[in-house]
Parts: structure tokens; sequence; C-alpha cells
């Protein structure tokens, strides 16, 4: 059986595998790389994928600490880009399984008849929906106490759950909602 690799960021100082990090690396003509492949060759650090280790390497330069020089606020950028598009997939993706496994309700109509079963646990609109079907929703979530989120990306909600013009989703299991919370 084959050993997986495992790396400590520098911020936290965590230890994972190295997949799941982000990596920088110096190459030998001493510049300082992202390198979301792990692939380019030179000395390398690596990161967790959250918001509080990007956010403390940025605002203390522990890349450019790491490296004996000061890292570009360009590079900090690229990595804050990386996070935000690799949450926004996972949302989609968790969005699709728990499509998949049964656990949506799609449409104003089911998701006010589910609201007041008590059986949503996380509303879902998507960045482009009505103005009146947003105030709905927003109504029900305030009423029922049930978080909710806007989501954006180039995949609508339809194109997730295989559905035209679906713009609002409830999702009825606990496990499925908080792990969606948690990538936000």
């Amino acid at each position: 059986m084959k050993s997986i690799p495992i790396r400590q960021c520098i911020v936290c100082r965590k230890r994972s595998e190295k997949g799941t990090l982000f990596r920088v690396i110096r190459t030998p003509e001493n510049q300082i790389l992202f390198d979301p492949m792990h692939k380019m060759n030179g000395r390398s650090v690596y990161l967790c994928k959250n918001v509080a280790c990007v956010q403390k390497a940025g605002e203390k330069d522990l890349i450019g600490c790491a490296f004996n020089r000061t890292a570009s606020a360009e590079l900090y950028m690229q990595i804050a880009n990386a996070l935000q598009s690799e949450k926004k997939t996972s949302v989609g993706t968790l969005i699709g399984f728990a499509n998949r496994s049964r656990k949506v309700i799609k449409g104003m109509t089911g998701i006010a008849e589910g609201a007041g079963k008590k059986k949503i646990k996380l509303l879902i609109i998507d960045s482009e929906t009505q103005p009146t079907t947003r105030k709905r929703i927003e109504s029900i979530s305030s009423k029922q106490n049930i978080p909710l989120i806007v989501y954006s990306n180039e995949r609508s909600l339809s194109d997730i759950l295989g559905k035209a013009n679906c713009r609002c989703v409830g999702i009825t299991d606990d496990r499925f909602a908080r792990s969606i919370l948690r990538q936000i």
C-alpha cells in the first residue's frame, strides 16, 4: 500500500494530506508562485484551504516570511480566488448529491409546504431569482427560522438539479444542510 504524503500548514501548523492543501513554491530563480496542480519544481510551503488560514497568511505575509522575501499581493489574490472557486464548486456538488439522494424540495409551492411541516433545514435561492420569489423565500426563512443562502456560480441551480427554471430549493437533510453551510 502506498503511503500518502503529509504536509503542514504554515499558518495553523495542522498536518494534512498534501492534496488537501494549497501549495506555493519558490523557484530556483527566486520567484514565488502559486502551484494549484502541485506539479512545479521548487521549495514549497503549504496552506490550509480555509478562509482563516488564507487571511492570516495574507495579513502577516507568512508565505513571504517562509521564503525570506516579500510575497506579492497578487499571489494572495490568486490563492483567495482559488479558495472561493473551490468552495462554490463543492457547494454545487453537495446540492447535486442532496438532489440525487432525494433530500431536496424544489420550487416555491413545495418549499412553502415543506417549511410548514418543518421538513426544510436550509433554503437556497439562485442569484437570478425574481424579486417577488426572493421576498417570499426570505419571508419563509425568517418566519420558520431556516437559514437562507444565495447561490451564485457559473452553473445555476437549474443545471445542478436538472430542472428548468428552478431558482429555489429546500434541503431536507440535516447533514447536507450543515455541510453546505460549512462550505460558505
